[in-house]
């Protein structure tokens, strides 16, 4: 999972260089593998596990949600 990681990360960096947002991407578990917010990974991200079992992506506006 290491590997997978750290392209996980490449992927997230680059991604927010282009779009100025941040994003995480996080496993079937619930558990951010790679973030804008390097404090959030390895966290969980209960928002994140829904979205993983129902195999949606959610979109979360941080105006809504306070982050």
């Amino acid at each position: 999972m290491i590997l997978h990681q750290e392209l996980f990360q490449k992927l997230v960096d680059r991604i927010i260089a282009d779009i100025g947002y941040n994003i995480n991407i996080i496993d079937r578990d619930g558990y951010i593998v790679a973030s804008g917010s390097s404090e959030r990974i390895g966290t969980f991200h209960e928002i994140g596990h829904e979205a993983a079992k129902q195999e949606t992506r959610t979109d979360i506006d941080q105006e809504k949600h306070g982050r």
